[in-house]
């Protein structure tokens, strides 16, 4: 919705073409029709949606030939799973039986492919990220073959789109003429994700940190430790590869070793002096 507003003040791209960058679910239908029908209004403004699954094709068909105000196709990716094995169908058979299904579709579009490399996440050495992104195009340009020699539609139109923000400086030109969109999974906003994969370069990089008060210190031998007054809501407990649920700016040597809602506590790594 606010990039819609956006899209609407500035009447001008970037602002008026968006992806909904997760597969589309019924429930999201109608909110989804309402911000296409204002993206309409503005310059040649679209909005696309993610497709992996034939169920998806059926229940878009149902809601958009029944809907009154849906009165141009939707432009539809096709999330493909390219390694990472989260989202999108595969690069088989299955996809371009799913990609036909699309392109037959009276109320759909197929603008393009979609594919993140979200498997780049997991690696910090620069040889295996390469090799990564080297495999990840070399699958997208496979499938596209394959979607050449077994389906009835002109695959030179696709879009695609690669990346994810860990192989941002990774990526190469794509052997292929289609017109080749590049995406982070963040953009502009560094985390200590990306620290550990090399995407930036120092923890002056990161975009943000969290102010905390030290509200407990523990001399004692079995913690010899503080406690701040931010805990799972205020940070994440989701682990990174690095290990550590959080970090201390500017301090490698505590260690953010138990969490919970509202309080973390912090102490020294073993083998660092308190």
């Amino acid at each position: 919705t606010m990039l819609t507003g956006l899209a609407c003040q500035h009447q001008c791209k970037p602002f008026n073409d968006f992806l909904y960058g997760i597969p589309i679910c019924k429930s999201k239908l109608l909110a989804i029709q309402k911000l296409k029908n204002k993206l309409e209004l503005v310059n040649d403004g679209n909005l696309h949606i993610l497709v992996d699954n034939p169920g998806q094709v059926d229940f878009l068909e149902d809601f958009i030939g029944n809907s009154p105000s849906a009165n141009t196709k939707w432009s539809v990716f096709l999330k493909i799973d390219t390694g990472y094995h989260r989202a999108g169908v595969t690069c088989n058979e299955q996809g371009v039986s799913l990609a036909a299904k699309i392109n037959e579709s009276t109320c759909l579009s197929l603008k393009g492919l979609y594919s993140h490399c979200g498997h780049s996440y997991d690696i910090n050495d620069d040889a295996e990220m390469k090799k990564t992104v080297e495999d990840d195009h070399a699958i997208i340009l496979e499938f596209l073959k394959l979607l050449a020699d077994c389906s009835t539609f002109d695959t030179s139109s696709l879009d695609i789109s690669v990346g994810s923000t860990a192989s941002m400086f990774c990526h190469k030109k794509l052997n292929t003429t289609n017109t080749v969109e590049l995406h982070a999974g963040n953009y502009v906003f560094y985390d200590r994700q990306q620290l550990y994969t090399g995407a930036c370069a120092s923890e002056g990089s990161i975009a943000g940190f969290v102010l905390a008060r030290v509200i407990g210190h523990y001399k004692d031998s079995d913690r010899n430790a503080i406690m701040i007054d931010a805990g799972a809501t205020a940070l994440t407990k989701e682990l990174t590869p690095q290990g550590d649920k959080c970090a201390v700016l500017g301090h490698p040597e505590l260690e953010c070793y138990r969490m919970s809602q509202e309080v973390t506590m912090i102490q020294c790594r073993e083998g660092d002096t308190p």
